[in-house]
């Protein structure tokens, strides 16, 4: 009878530190990452770039954290220009976004320029 007790003991408290990572918070996609980041500024100085919702954008996902209810993610993201803009530039490099679970969905907090130019 006490060892059935200690096993189930066991058991109970394996699900409980279990919990924390148990979720049904899905991850952030690239998808969600490209309409995100529209109207964030990366850049910095003479090299300051606001997204734009009409930008040509190529996202990959390099490493993702997920903690309870933060992540912190970074992406290579190549870019350029509008197509309706007068000159082309181009940019690309890596950012690291920090989003917070609010309301039920990820929501950007904070964008590092690591490599972006």
């Amino acid at each position: 009878m006490m060892k059935r007790f200690l096993i189930f003991l066991a058991s109970l408290v394996l699900l409980v530190s279990l919990f924390p990572y148990c979720t049904s918070r899905a991850q952030v996609a690239e998808e969600d990452i490209e309409m995100d980041i529209v109207g964030w500024d990366a850049g910095q100085g003479v090299l300051s770039w606001t997204f734009d919702r009409d930008e040509p954008k190529e996202i990959e996902i390099l490493e993702s954290e997920y903690k309870g209810d933060k992540a912190e993610i970074v992406i290579y993201i190549k870019t350029q220009s509008s197509p309706q803009a007068i000159f082309t530039q181009k940019r690309q490099g890596k950012l690291r976004l920090q989003y917070v679970w609010k309301e039920n969905k990820w929501d950007l907090q904070r964008i590092d320029n690591l490599t972006f130019k």
